[in-house]
């Protein structure tokens, strides 16, 4: 049950942007229907989100066609798991970064309050909004770490709400590009599963780091601030 709007409770303030992407969903039949790669499908219904809440810091919208403009951007890197960048460009990526996709990148850019995994997911820690970045098996994400592409299914998705049959979490439903839909995603469905709850950025959030890959950064005032890396 959504908590209801009271200036006083913290966790409807803190979990805003989460919230905002949410609602967006449920009452939106557009964003229901979106279709496309999985990670950018994700990437977008945040982005939007960012502006809509007020962060300090909007991410930059950024359509599937104009994705490959910025893929080697290490922010989108990491979001994609974009290993076709070589070995070595991808290795320079901290590890803990590394084939978790969404999850890391949010983390990484100070928009998450840290990685969980399955343990922690399933334990009922994630609000809702919170995005999910999966692996068909476990060998599939220590294959992405490792700079090689996987061999089976991954998929970027965004947490609506647990299912519980009586005081236990069974399930999920999700906010992705079709590929789970309506149904509900129970912990069988993936081998390996990362987190994090999402945060919208508060006046005087740490300025943008530059990118270490892309050092020379626009300075016109007017350009919507982009990623920490």
């Amino acid at each position: 049950m959504p908590l209801p709007f009271e200036p006083s409770n913290f966790m409807w303030y803190w979990n805003r942007l989460g919230r905002r992407i949410v609602e967006n969903y449920e009452n939106s039949a557009r964003d229901r229907a979106r279709t496309g790669h999985c990670y950018n499908v994700t990437y977008d219904r945040i982005q939007v989100a960012t502006q809509q809440v007020g962060d300090a810091r909007p991410l930059p919208p950024v359509s599937q066609e104009d994705w490959a403009k910025v893929e080697h951007r290490m922010f989108y890197t990491i979001w994609g798991s974009h290993v076709d960048i070589g070995k070595e460009k991808w290795k320079e990526i901290p590890d803990v970064y590394r084939g978790r996709g969404a999850p890391a990148a949010m983390v990484g850019d100070g928009r998450g309050d840290g990685l969980m995994e399955a343990d922690q997911i399933w334990a009922g820690l994630l609000e809702p909004g919170a995005v999910l970045q999966t692996w068909e098996r476990f060998d599939d994400y220590i294959r992405v770490v490792n700079g090689d592409k996987s061999l089976h299914h991954g998929h970027s998705f965004i947490l609506k709400e647990y299912v519980y049959e009586g005081k236990s979490i069974v399930g999920m439903k999700v906010i992705d590009n079709g590929w789970h839909g309506t149904r509900t995603v129970r912990r069988g469905s993936w081998g390996y599963w990362v987190a994090t709850n999402v945060r919208c950025l508060s006046v005087g959030a740490m300025p943008r780091i530059p990118d270490p890959w892309w050092p020379k950064e626009p300075t016109e005032s007017n350009e919507v601030a982009e990623p920490a890396y």
